[in-house]
């Protein structure tokens, strides 16, 4: 990229600062019946980029010479049910595998790998009156193959309740614990 040097005003071209990605992404639906769908999505990211790292006061870079490769791969299968009543209930699995390469002035690799699982329901009490709630469980582990290799799990749980008021508008009222 190109940026203005802030002392003589002219315009410098930052070194290695070059990228390519690439993507790919794939969904298919399937109705089961006339309220239940089964969705499969997959999705592919390539990027290769020049990493010149931090300009230093006199124009140059700490890393010179230096690019990075990374490929992201991530696949989810959803379960949706509750249409023809006008619920957005859901069943979600999920897998993201993303690695990363660093070459040149600045080696380093580290994959980083997510599994999930999330669930959403919702209730109709009334005509303006409906509750949603969910669910929510994510592990993640991170490596860059010298010093980390740790992982770590969350989860949430969480409720909403909507009220539709008079002139388009609604009222919601949620809580999430963590």
């Amino acid at each position: 990229f190109e940026y203005k040097d802030a002392r003589t005003g002219r315009v410098k071209e930052h070194p290695d600062s070059n990228s390519e990605q690439k993507y790919l992404t794939l969904r298919l639906d399937k109705d089961i019946s006339y309220d239940r769908s089964l969705s499969l999505q997959f999705e592919r990211m390539e990027n290769e980029a020049g990493f010149a790292g931090y300009l230093k006061s006199d124009g140059t870079s700490y890393y010179p010479g230096g690019y990075w490769t990374s490929e992201d791969n991530n696949v989810a299968l959803t379960y949706q049910w509750g249409k023809a009543i006008g619920s957005n209930n859901s069943l979600r699995f999920y897998h993201n595998q993303y690695e990363t390469i660093h070459y040149g002035s600045l080696d380093a690799t580290y994959d980083l790998t997510a599994n999930g699982l999330d669930w959403q329901q919702s209730w109709k009490l009334g005509e303006a009156h409906t509750l949603v709630g969910g669910t929510e469980w994510r592990q993640e582990k991170l490596d860059d193959h010298v010093s980390i290799n740790k992982g770590f799990t969350t989860s949430a749980v969480y409720i909403e309740d909507r009220w539709k008021l008079p002139s388009n508008w609604t009222i919601s009222l949620g809580s999430r614990y963590d």
